[in-house]
């Protein structure tokens, strides 16, 4: 009799009573069986996902039995002076009425010492694997987090970009492996073309922006009124950083000393900037581009430090620019500056000479043009200095003939 259970046919018939077709119907017996077993694989041990942990652990087992035995072997030997491994095992011999459950014990407690290093094999992995998840979910925190500020830099609203701004400096305070890429963006903001004279008109731009570990990504920013708050509070926020505590710097062979601010260590990129209202006081730089850039309304490097390359290239200075008491440690770089405000660089320090750098470390303000007063009172020059080719057309006090 066939069992229905493991084959079944259907025949369709015609009018004429004729079979027309006939098909096999398979027994749903061996998928479910094989549903079965594959749900019982996937909980298993022996899973194909779990092979190196199984290879690990029978690695670990197999050496701890081998330490196990040599041990026994080892003890009898060495301990009860036994001629052979024989003798050893044999019992009311050299241990007494215990005969070989000794030996026993001894491999008993070796395998507890290999079960604790299994133990200690899993916990590892276990560990490794949390760590490595956390990793991952610190990573898509932060990209997320950089994403909406930086969107947030894009928008319309003047109001909505002062609070991408501070979005961004957070994340920069949180993520220092990250803070370089925060600190470009803001700068990034300020390089983007902005007509002070007509701050009213909308004017779009697409920008490369820095985008994770994937490269790069086109933004459109989009100038609005408003824009000049903006880029004043970017200004205040990162002189605020920079501002946050002293670094060890060096200064006539002396240290002064004190913890790094936050930011000084890193790059500063404004070049083709418009910077309205710059005011950063005692504040340390390491490098600092500010080629070609614009300073609109008073601008003030009251006592600031510089500890690397100061590019002011090409950079024009619609006002005031103050530079008092500054210390240049490096090189120093105004060639074809512009000045069309008064300039005052009293008791500024160039100290280039004095610097690890001192083959490149160069004051250099070839070509540049003082268009009002100039004071340099109280200036020192230790580096080589150039003013080939400057021009002072409204005079100054105390401008520099010979340098040491």
């Amino acid at each position: 009799m066939r069992n229905s259970n493991l084959d079944r046919t259907a025949k369709s018939r015609s009018s004429d009573g004729r079979a027309t077709r006939s098909e096999t119907i398979p027994s749903p017996a061996p998928s479910l069986i094989k549903n079965l077993w594959q749900r019982v694989l996937d909980v298993s041990i022996f899973h194909p996902a779990r092979w190196p942990m199984l290879s690990v652990t029978a690695a670990v087992v197999v050496i701890g039995a081998a330490i196990a035995a040599a041990a026994s072997w080892g003890l009898g030997l060495l301990v009860f002076g036994a001629a052979s491994a024989q003798e050893w095992l044999r019992p009311g011999t050299a241990t007494g009425d215990e005969g070989w459950l000794a030996p026993v014990k001894v491999a008993l407690t070796v395998a507890a010492g290999v079960g604790a290093a299994v133990a200690l094999v899993v916990a590892y992995r276990k560990q490794h694997q949390a760590e490595r998840q956390e990793q991952r979910e610190i990573a898509r925190h932060y990209q997320d987090r950089f994403d909406a500020a930086v969107e947030q830099m894009g928008s319309k609203s003047a109001t909505v970009r002062l609070a991408g701004a501070y979005a961004l400096a957070g994340l920069a305070d949180q993520s220092p492996g990250q803070r370089q890429q925060c600190i470009e963006v803001l700068c990034a903001h300020l390089r983007l073309p902005w007509n002070l004279e007509d701050a009213g008109a909308l004017t779009s731009v697409q920008v490369q922006q820095p985008f994770g570990n994937r490269g790069t990504r086109t933004a459109t920013y989009t100038t609005t009124p408003g824009e000049e708050e903006v880029r004043k509070t970017i200004l205040r926020i990162i002189g605020r950083h920079l501002a946050a505590g002293r670094r060890r710097v060096w200064v006539d062979s002396d240290a002064t000393s004190d913890l790094a601010p936050p930011w000084s260590i890193q790059m500063l990129d404004l070049a083709g900037a418009t910077l309205p209202d710059l005011t950063w006081e005692g504040v340390v730089l390491e490098d600092v581009d500010f080629h070609d850039a614009r300073f609109v309304g008073r601008t003030r490097f009251i006592d600031v430090t510089f500890t690397g390359t100061a590019r002011f290239s090409h950079a024009s200075f619609d006002d005031h620019a103050d530079f008092s008491g500054a210390t240049f440690l490096g090189r120093a770089n105004f060639f074809e500056a512009r000045f069309h405000g008064s300039a005052n660089f009293g008791l500024t320090r160039f100290m280039g000479a004095k610097s690890p750098d001192a083959v490149t470390a160069i004051t250099h303000f070839g070509g540049a043009v003082f268009e009002r007063h100039v004071s340099f009172i109280g200036a020192e020059f230790e580096s080589p200095t150039w003013f080939g080719g400057a021009k002072f057309l409204a005079g100054g006090e105390a401008i520099p003939h010979k340098f040491r």
